[in-house]
């Protein structure tokens, strides 16, 4: 913005949006450090008037240099809990798509988990990951308003929030409940193994409901027409809980793996 362009917008500027995630601090996450990195480095982006915001491109680099940990990441179906650098980055991404959606703006991509993580809200998580072979999957949406948002972040362990600012278009947004079907319960198992201590035992999954979702939201202007409907579809996969449970090796060094 030019200094008269900002000198005009900032005592018109207010908070049009929020949204809060609490998450459980553990090695899933870097112990915070996944989500608390691109949160601050978000505090403080400017989208103008007409731009894009895309996750990926607003974190910059990922890497061990800038304080990434490896975290937990959904491998082939299944949980792998120190499984990919910055696993557990979607908390943050999640949390700014809620913010965004509910801000009426327009939202360009979005993706569901692979299964249902209860911290989000029913059909309207939103994961990213780029992939060794080059896959990338992006969180990103449009200020197709005539005024500049701003992006606030606050992180600290075991919380994130996002909040934006702009000068308010009388946008009102609304959501229907969520139309699940074909759900489908996973189920509890437990499987022997020498890689543990004997008498412990080690969550490796939690039973999570297989099921589609869709949620619709409708933007309406300050005049009451219609200016996004949008349909946001889920296809979340069914997950077996798992839960090791050690055992002493035999004498002959068999044991169940």
């Amino acid at each position: 913005l030019t200094t008269e362009q900002a000198q005009k917008a900032a005592p018109l500027m207010q908070q049009i949006s929020t949204w809060t995630t609490k998450y459980p601090v553990s090695e899933r996450n870097g112990f915070g450090a996944n989500i608390t990195i691109p949160t601050r480095t978000i505090d403080g982006y400017v989208v103008a008037p007409g731009a894009v915001f895309d996750f990926w491109r607003a974190i910059g680099e990922v890497s061990t240099r800038t304080g990434y940990k490896s975290g937990g990441a959904i491998i082939d179906g299944k949980t792998e809990p120190t499984g990919a650098l910055a696993g557990g980055i979607c908390s943050a991404s999640t949390t700014l798509f809620n913010a965004a959606v509910r801000a009426g703006l327009e939202i360009l991509a979005r993706r569901n988990h692979y299964y249902y993580i209860d911290r989000y809200p029913l059909g309207l998580d939103a994961t990213v990951f780029q992939s060794g072979s080059g896959s990338v999957v992006t969180m990103s949406f449009r200020n197709d308003t005539a005024y500049p948002i701003l992006i606030r972040g606050y992180a600290s362990p075991g919380v994130v929030r996002f909040s934006l600012f702009s000068v308010p278009t009388g946008r009102t947004v609304r959501f229907t409940d969520p139309i699940v079907t074909n759900r489908n319960p996973g189920v509890e198992t437990t499987q022997y193994t020498t890689s543990i201590p004997a008498g412990t035992r080690k969550r490796l999954e939690y039973p999570t409901i297989g099921m589609q979702v869709s949620r619709t939201r409708t933007v309406t202007n300050a005049s009451g027409a219609v200016i996004h409907r949008d349909v946001f579809n889920s296809n979340y996969a069914r997950v077996d809980g798992l839960t090791l449970i050690g055992q002493a090796a035999s004498s002959t060094g068999g044991g169940t793996p």
